[in-house]
C-alpha cells in the first residue's frame, strides 16, 4: 500500500487529455482499473482518484469530483497492478482465527 501512496503523491500530469471529461470510455474511466479514495485523518473524504487504461507510455487518470482527464507517465503507476481493488473494509488485514 505504501508504494501506491508514494505513487499518488508523486503523480504529475503530462497533458490534459480533455478538460471537460468527454468520452471517459476512450480513457478507460467509465469502468476504472482502480479507484482510490483518499481520506483525511478525521475520516472525511479528501478526493477519489480514478485510474483508467494505459496506452503505450501513458495512463489516464482523473479526480472523480472534477471533469478533466489527465495523461500521466504510466511508469509512475507501475505498482498499481499489485494493489488491491476491493473495498476499504476488505483491505483491512485481519488475523486468522486459529
Amino acid at each position: 500500500m505504501d508504494n501506491l501512496l508514494y505513487a499518488l503523491r508523486a503523480l504529475k500530469w503530462k497533458t490534459i487529455a480533455t478538460p471537460t471529461g468527454d468520452e471517459p470510455a476512450r480513457y478507460g474511466l467509465d469502468a476504472p482499473a482502480l479507484e482510490v479514495t483518499l481520506l483525511k485523518t478525521d475520516g472525511a473524504e479528501l478526493a477519489v482518484v480514478l485510474i483508467g487504461k494505459r496506452a503505450g507510455e501513458l495512463a489516464w487518470v482523473k479526480v472523480k469530483a472534477a471533469p478533466a482527464i489527465y495523461a500521466v507517465d504510466a511508469k509512475q503507476l507501475a505498482s498499481r497492478r499489485r494493489c488491491p481493488t476491493t473495498s476499504r473494509a476488505d483491505q483491512v488485514s485481519r488475523p486468522s482465527a486459529r
